[in-house]
């Protein structure tokens, strides 16, 4: 799985059947299928099918729009569909300082857990 970037002006992007379709100069230029796709992020002006959209919502893949030099413009990104009460013990937690320092505490002791051993040890090598 991936994200396509589209990078040449004036490409068309669109949906054929389960696939994404890329033309540019009225040749194809792209053609991959959905299920192979993470995000889409379009530089600089390319034309979309509303079929398009729609299908990246309901797949919960987000499109992201920069210009030709690569400044941020926005997103489209389809509703969260994390569980709500996930989502609010999260916030919870956030205005708990004590608990949220615990929580903090407990990342970094796993982070550490899981690092890799030969980095450790860098400065006694």
């Amino acid at each position: 799985m991936g994200t396509i970037y589209i990078t040449k002006d004036d490409t068309f992007i669109g949906k054929i059947d389960e696939r994404i379709h890329v033309k540019a100069d009225r040749k194809q230029i792209l053609d991959v299928p959905f299920i192979k796709v993470d995000g889409l992020v379009i530089l600089g002006r390319s034309n979309f099918s509303p079929a398009l959209v729609a299908e990246l919502l309901e797949r919960k893949i987000p499109m992201s729009f920069l210009t030709t030099t690569g400044k941020y413009l926005g997103r489209l990104e389809p509703e969260l569909t994390k569980n709500i009460f996930i989502r609010k013990a999260q916030w919870k937690t956030e205005d708990n300082s004590e608990k949220a320092l615990h929580i903090v505490k407990g990342f970094i002791r796993g982070k550490l857990k899981n690092y890799p051993q030969r980095f450790y040890n860098r400065t006694s090598q």
